[in-house]
């Protein structure tokens, strides 16, 4: 892959289910590398994050950021509350939902970087969010079906 992005030079590139990016490949394209993450930041670092709000009953927000040394820690390009899907029968059901818009947000954060490369420049606050016990898991799963 850097061999590629070497060669090409893109002014931006979409990075979708690669795992963590190394630190040599953030610091040449610093700015560049664009993730998705079903999650506000920096206050929903990491994983599970979708589980996390809906635990915490918070809004979950979908965020487009620049891919960084630190996990979820890249600049902030477009933000956008999700909508809740309804009456959802699993958190995996849930989760995708909020996944699905999450990589919709794509083109709104391009013509964002347009005009407005950075909305938010993010401190290295550490998340308190990692993965989901699966007791607490359990707890959503039961918050769920009373919701419905």
């Amino acid at each position: 892959a850097l061999e590629i992005l070497l060669n090409e030079q893109p002014d931006v590139v979409i990075v979708l289910g690669c795992g963590i990016v190394g630190r040599r490949l953030c610091e040449i394209f610093h700015n560049k590398l664009l993730n998705a993450h079903a999650g506000k930041l920096p206050e929903f670092r990491g994983v599970d994050n979708v589980e996390w709000a809906n635990f915490e009953g918070v809004k979950v927000i979908g965020t487009i950021h620049y891919i960084a040394t630190g996990v979820d820690s890249g600049d902030i390009v477009y933000e956008q509350k999700l909508k809740n899907l309804e009456n959802p029968q699993s958190v995996d059901e849930m989760r995708e939902y909020a996944f699905s818009q999450v990589f919709s947000l794509f083109p709104k954060a391009l013509e964002t970087i347009s005009k407005e490369p950075i909305i938010f420049k993010q401190t290295k606050q550490r998340t308190t969010r990692y993965i989901m016990h699966p007791y607490l898991k359990d707890i959503l799963k039961n918050k769920l079906k009373v919701e419905q």
